[in-house]
């Protein structure tokens, strides 16, 4: 499952908010159960928004560009791809980023 979290600030319409949104995210997560969600463009505020009204079994793992793996001290910052995924199933055997690129060891 994949999800396009949009920007977490002003909206033309309030109810296109992300804190109005997160019902129906959730909701949509919980009545599908997918073992694994990717995040587009989400803040890591909205990864953890998000996070704090799922079952706690979906574990969060993603890129900053700035400051590389979000287990960093500073992953409170903004960053922009994240996968949630269910614990129970799935378990992290290693993880890796790549950019899509001619070059994808090195960060554009």
């Amino acid at each position: 499952m994949s999800f396009n979290i949009r920007f977490d600030g002003k909206e033309w319409d309030d109810n296109n908010h992300f804190t109005k949104r997160l019902h129906r995210l959730s909701e949509t997560i919980q009545n599908w159960k997918p073992y694994v969600i990717g995040l587009q463009e989400p803040s890591a505020g909205q990864v953890l928004h998000l996070q704090s009204v799922l079952p706690s079994y979906y574990q969060a793992i993603g890129f900053h560009r700035t400051i590389g793996n979000l287990d960093h001290p500073s992953r409170h910052n903004d960053f922009q791809v994240a996968i949630l995924y269910d614990n129970r199933i799935l378990k992290l055997m290693e993880r890796d980023y790549i950019w899509l690129s001619k070059t994808p060891r090195l960060e554009r």
